[in-house]
């Protein structure tokens, strides 16, 4: 290190040490991942959880059917 005169030299040194650091933190990142236990899927309620929502969606379609006035009053937009 000492022969060395040019501060070039050094940037690349630091350069390729963070580049060695990186291969390390990936590797180690790849065996968690390999090693992590599988995400389980998120169960879906079997009942209606708003009855709201569901009275809103069910308007919804009616007005799409058929378009009238009074289907889109029957929506609620809160």
């Amino acid at each position: 290190m000492q022969g060395f005169t040019d501060h070039r030299y050094f940037k690349v040194m630091h350069y390729a040490m963070l580049g060695l650091q990186a291969e390390q933190a990936k590797s180690k990142a790849l065996t968690k991942v390999a090693n992590a236990p599988p995400a389980t899927a998120k169960a879906k309620p079997n009942g209606p959880v708003n009855p709201q929502a569901r009275k809103n969606q069910d308007a919804m379609k009616r007005l799409s059917k058929t378009g009238s006035i009074k289907d889109a009053m029957s929506i609620d937009f809160e």
